[in-house]
């Protein structure tokens, strides 16, 4: 089974799944522990000194702040899903939404925490059939990170040097055993100043 994403709280004697997953009997478990603010005058704080009044995730340092706003903007295309039968319209459950920034924020600390150098934001979108596409661009190079809304299979990539296509391009798929991706870690870090 592929490594799978799930909120989750303690409720003082245990973790609990906040939604229902069938974990096999003695699965080995990744558990994340995000540090609550003790009041809403410290969260407030915490906020005005990142630079804004809004809700960004508490795990990212203030030089990711552009990344953490563009999170946040995003949620939009998780609340209006599709109606059926309507084929142009693009959106994700909040799951799907939910895997797609966590693998961002996952490569953003990643990048910040071995080289201090914040990543760009990329566009964060609905994509084809409930999935989330993440999409750098930095001339002449574009990354498109799609996140398909089954979350058995694996996040996807394709990254490509508009000035150089044929032998300057990148293609694969997300290891779900890997907390990041070596080769995406690279590129980011690449284009971060462009």
């Amino acid at each position: 089974m592929p490594a799978v994403t799930l909120k989750a709280h303690f409720n003082g004697q245990q973790i609990v799944l906040d939604e229902p997953f069938a974990l096999p009997p003695d699965s080995q478990l990744m558990v994340t522990f995000v540090p609550q603010p003790e009041s809403a005058d410290d969260a407030r704080e915490d906020r005005s000194a990142r630079g804004g009044d809004r809700e960004l995730p508490e795990i990212l340092p203030k030089e990711l702040a552009p990344l953490a706003n563009a999170i946040e903007h995003s949620k939009a295309i998780c609340r209006h899903p599709p109606e059926p039968g309507d084929d142009s319209a693009l959106g994700c459950s909040t799951m799907t939404w939910d895997r797609a920034t966590q693998i961002l924020i996952q490569h953003a600390l990643a990048v910040w925490e071995k080289a201090k150098v914040a990543i760009r934001a990329p566009a964060i979108s609905a994509g084809p059939d409930g999935s989330v596409d993440l999409y750098w661009t930095a001339a002449p190079h574009g990354l498109l990170l799609n996140v398909p809304a089954d979350p058995q299979q694996p996040p996807t990539f394709y990254g490509d040097d508009a000035s150089n296509p044929g032998s300057n391009r990148t293609a694969g798929t997300l290891d779900p055993s890997q907390p990041v991706d070596v080769g995406v870690l690279m590129w980011l870090a690449h284009t971060a100043g462009k």
